[in-house]
């Protein structure tokens, strides 16, 4: 006496499945388009956390120059213009009162009163800040 066999269906496109008793998909086109879509979610949060960052950056490197350098501004000069402060890709002075985030080669510090100081991510600039002697640096995102 044989086994019915059970009526199997393509992962992607529900079609009737023929052939391998193994066989998950009708053709390599559902093949890819299912293994395409699970990898869909992740993509798309990296994607959107690159958008953050990278206008972010571009948000301190506009206002750096429109201030002639001295950066010294209201923080909701930045949240105006659409900076995210969650995203930043690294953290100097996580231990300090008042860190340097970086997001990219810019850099911004939250000062009392709701100011922001902001300047291109150099060495020189970031000791003239504070002295972290090594100690200190944080983590990214």
């Amino acid at each position: 006496m044989q086994v019915p066999e059970t009526t199997r269906y393509c992962r992607w496109c529900n079609e009737v499945l023929r052939g391998r008793s193994d066989k998950k998909f009708c053709d390599i086109n559902c093949r890819n388009s299912f293994h395409n879509q699970l990898g869909q979610a992740a993509f798309q949060l990296v994607k959107t956390i690159n958008f953050a960052l990278k206008k972010n950056r571009n948000i301190l490197a506009d206002l750096y120059q429109l201030a002639a350098h001295n950066a010294v501004l209201p923080k909701e000069v930045l949240t105006y213009r659409g900076f995210q402060f969650q995203y930043h890709t690294e953290v100097l002075g996580l231990n300090k009162p008042e860190p340097v985030f970086l997001c990219y080669d810019y850099g911004y510090q939250l000062l009392p009163n709701e100011q922001v100081r902001i300047s291109p991510a150099s060495k020189d600039s970031f000791s003239s800040w504070y002295s972290a002697g090594g100690a200190g640096w944080g983590i990214g995102i």
